[in-house]
C-alpha cells in the first residue's frame, strides 16, 4: 500500500529510529489493516503494551488512511476502550476504515486485535 509517507514516518517508515514500523495493506473500499509486534520495533517494548503505545498505534493506522483518499488527516478527538492489554511478544492486527467523509471532515474508527480476540476501538 502507498501511504505517500516518507521512511521517517513514525507510524510506517522504515527509517524512523524509534518509528512503530507498521506494516499496511489496504483493504475493501476505504479501509486498511496494519500489523505491528510492538517487542519486535525500534521502541523495545516489554511485557504488556503501554497505553501511550497503544494510542499512538491506533492514531498512526487511521491517519494512513489518508493515504486512500489523497488527503492529510489530523485527529480531533480519540477515545479508546480497551479489555486489556497485550502483551508486547503478541502480533497485534488494526483494522481502520474511514466511516464517513463530509466536506473536509473524515470520520474514522479502528479495532486493535491480538491472537485473534478484539482489545481496544475507537
Amino acid at each position: 500500500m502507498t501511504t505517500g509517507h516518507s521512511d521517517g514516518c513514525f507510524g510506517c517508515g522504515s527509517d524512523n529510529p524509534i518509528g512503530l514500523g507498521l506494516r499496511c495493506t489496504a483493504g475493501p473500499g476505504l479501509s486498511l489493516r496494519a500489523s505491528v509486534v510492538p517487542a519486535a520495533t525500534n521502541l523495545r517494548c516489554i511485557g504488556p503494551v503501554p497505553f501511550g503505545i497503544i494510542s499512538a498505534i491506533l492514531e498512526e493506522a487511521m491517519g494512513l488512511l489518508g493515504g486512500l483518499v489523497s488527503t492529510s488527516m489530523n485527529v480531533e478527538h480519540l477515545s479508546i476502550d480497551c479489555d486489556h492489554f497485550p502483551d508486547a511478544e503478541q502480533e497485534l492486527t488494526i483494522e481502520a476504515a474511514i466511516d464517513e467523509i463530509i466536506g473536509d471532515r473524515v470520520r474514522t474508527s479502528a479495532i486493535l486485535r491480538s491472537a485473534g480476540g478484539g482489545l481496544c476501538d475507537r
